[in-house]
Parts: C-alpha cells; structure tokens; sequence
C-alpha cells in the first residue's frame, strides 16, 4: 500500500545458554593445535584485528526509567533510532511493527490496531471493539495512549528520537496494561544549542489503487541560552485502494435494494492533520522544566476490510455510508533534576481522545428477511435506514496521570 524500504531494527540479546559455552576438546585436538601453532598466535595479530574491528554504535535508551547504553540494559528490547526511522522511511505504526519480528497487530483500518507482543492476547476483534484491556501499553514519552478499546493510535512519527520495543511483562514501570510489552515513542526535544528546520514532502501511488501525498516539517529556536521551542506539523492524505461495487440487494420479502449511491473506485480514503510543540526552561545547571502539546485528527472514509471470498481482491458491496473521525490531544509537563541522593522526575500529563465510527452491518445482520436490529448497548446507538443497519459508534476518553519517582545515584 505505501512505499517501504524494509530493513531490520537494532536487536541486543544476550545469549544464556550451554550451547554457547567452550568445547571440550580432546587430548589429541590439544596436541595437534600445538604443533601447528594455533593456540600461540602473536599478540601483533590481535592488536590489528582490535584496531580494523568496526566500533558498535551507542544506542541510549530509557526502558528502566533511566538513561541507559542499549548493551547494559538487562532486558530484552529493540531500538529504533532517528537514522532507523529516516532510512527505512517508517512513519506510523504498521511500519515500525512489520520491522520487530515479536510484535504482531490486528488492523482494520486507521485507529483500529491492537497490538501484541510475543503473542500474548486477551482475544480482542479490533474491527467490533471487543476487548477487555491492552495487553501491551503505548507510549508517547512519559504518557501511555492507548486508544479506544485498547487499541493503539496510529499518531504520525515525524521528528522522532528513537522507538523503543520492550518485550516481556512492563508492569513494575509502565502498568497493567503492559503485561507482554511495551513501545515507547520518544519525541525529539527543543535544543538550546542552535537553530533548526526541515521541510519534507512525498508522494507516491498505491499498488492498485490511488495516490498518496505526505507534508511535514520541524523547527527549533533557542529563545535564550537556557530556553528553546520545538514545534512539529504533518499532513497525510490517502487516496485509496478497495473498490466498492455497485450491487442491487434482494431480501427474503421480495424488496430489493440498491448501493448506487455509495459504489465507487478507490473509495476508502484517509486525511490525517496534527502538530506538536514542546518549550523547554532550564531552571539551573542542575534543573530542567518541559512543557509538550500534541494534537492530531484523522478522517476516514469507507471500508478498510474486505473478504476476497465473496467479492474480488480489494473489493466490497456496501449499501451505507462508513466513516471514522478521530482525535487525539495530549499535554504533560516534565520536571527534572539532581538531588544528593539522585535523580528526581516529576511527570503529569493529560490525555484525551474523541473517535466516532460509522459501520454498515447491513451485509450480515438480517432476520426473517428484515434487517434485524441488535439488542442495544450502552456504545452503540443504531439506527434502521430502508433495508440498511448502520452502526453509529462515539467512544470518549480522558486520562489524567502524575509520576514522581527519585532515581539513586549507582
């Protein structure tokens, strides 16, 4: 569907086990090495090889809470540096996941995804919103945005610092929701040290489908020697790849009906809008004050599923409109700083998200040749249009979260 250049991300792991350990070897194996030489080569050699040897790359990460060399973080985790992201071209979430050979989703669509790492699942359909909680948490610095359901937002990853992938249970640091994993989407800071900007722009077409466009751009000014502004923008727009086609509809009761109105070429299509600011304030040499904003809105139109079983490739047969609005707002404000005993971090942050969904359930809820209403929910609120059922779905939801915690000094 988009332009990809796959490659694969940072993997540290620590191999524990016998297999890994020396060989025994024989008396004759030792005799034989020491005739010819082997065991005794010349420290000469070995101070070439160290100095032609490639040095490994520092990876800082922040999966314990703390700043930390991706080497000596005993855990098991993957990294995604600003070079990953620029080189591979990855700008939501389907890209980075496809990269992390543990982490699996489900998608129906924009904002649908719900994410597992190792394959621990509570069994949720993303598509009908079913799930008790998130197995595996979302991060977007110091604050988890899990979307509705569960589900994690697909934000737009544009002037990023680096995706963290931790596998294994999160809880002790990131929650109950964390209980296979979590990924962490650290955002570039303002910079007191000089001036920046970039400007991107890219287009492109879709494999049977339409075209694609995306507009983003960054800028960062150091207000004084101690304060600095960040301010971040995209724009995507999404043209489409699933055909719906025009079919007439005949129920049991001899009415027949026809999706002439809805039928189209291309006829799925996504516009996503949002922008980020962040302003810095250092306090003293030892103290540091941050503030962030992000707003992001995503509009969808028509489906993003399709059964190639009953229909072609690509290729659906629905008689309503379908449509999502989606919208996301997050502020939080960071406090740092270094006491005699350690670190100090105070985090608080807000977190709220606007999503109404608009389905056809026409396809598969009829009984005794009239379209059936299902029993009504406290989410759902349906309404019966001619022969049609659509589902009329808003989800509302507001987190509101504090954080302090001292790190010791080691």
């Amino acid at each position: 569907m988009r332009k990809s250049r796959r490659s694969q991300g940072r993997e540290i792991s620590t191999p524990n086990d016998p297999k890994f350990g020396p060989f025994p070897l024989s008396k004759l194996a030792i005799a034989v090495a020491a005739a010819s030489g082997i065991g005794a080569a010349p420290s000469l050699h070995a101070q070439e090889a160290s100095a032609s040897a490639p040095a490994l790359e520092e990876v800082i990460v922040t999966a314990r809470k703390r700043e930390s060399n991706i080497q000596d973080t005993p855990v098991s985790i993957q990294a995604f540096t600003s070079d990953d992201l620029e080189r591979m071209d990855l700008d939501r979430f389907e890209d980075f996941a496809d990269q992390s050979p543990s982490l699996s989703y489900i998608s129906a669509g924009p904002g649908t995804q719900l994410m597992h790492i190792r394959g621990v699942s509570d069994g949720g359909i993303p598509h009908v919103f079913r799930t008790n909680d998130a197995t595996t948490s979302y991060y977007l610095d110091e604050q988890p945005v899990n979307g509705r359901a569960g589900g994690a937002p697909d934000l737009h990853l544009y002037d990023i610092e680096r995706i963290e992938v931790l596998r294994g249970p999160e809880g002790t640091y990131y929650g109950a929701s964390s209980v296979s994993g979590t990924v962490r989407i650290i955002t570039n800071k303002p910079d007191t040290e000089e001036t920046a900007y970039g400007f991107d722009l890219a287009g492109g077409s879709i494999a049977h489908g339409d075209t694609t466009y995306t507009a983003e751009g960054f800028g960062n000014l150091p207000l004084s020697d101690r304060a600095a502004i960040r301010a971040v923008f995209w724009h995507d727009k999404s043209n489409g790849f699933v055909d719906n086609i025009e079919q007439d509809f005949t129920y049991s009761n001899g009415v027949t009906v026809n999706n002439r109105q809805w039928a189209g070429e291309d006829y799925n299509e996504e516009e996503t809008t949002g922008g980020r600011i962040a302003l810095s304030f250092d306090l003293s040499e030892d103290w540091r004050a941050l503030g962030t904003a992000m707003t992001q809105a995503t509009k969808t139109v028509g489906a993003w599923d399709h059964d190639p079983t009953r229909h072609g490739d690509l290729e659906v047969t629905r008689r309503g409109p379908e449509y999502t609005n989606l919208n996301h707002a997050q502020y939080a404000f960071t406090l740092t700083g270094e006491t005699g005993i350690g670190d100090l971090v105070y985090a608080t942050s807000y977190y709220d998200r606007d999503d109404l969904a608009v389905n056809d359930y026409s396809d598969y809820v009829e009984v005794g040749g009239q379209p059936g209403r299902p029993s009504r929910t406290r989410e759902h609120n349906l309404e019966e249009i001619l022969m049609l059922v659509i589902a009329d779905e808003r989800t509302k939801g507001e987190e509101f979260g504090k954080r302090l915690r001292c790190e010791p000094l080691l």
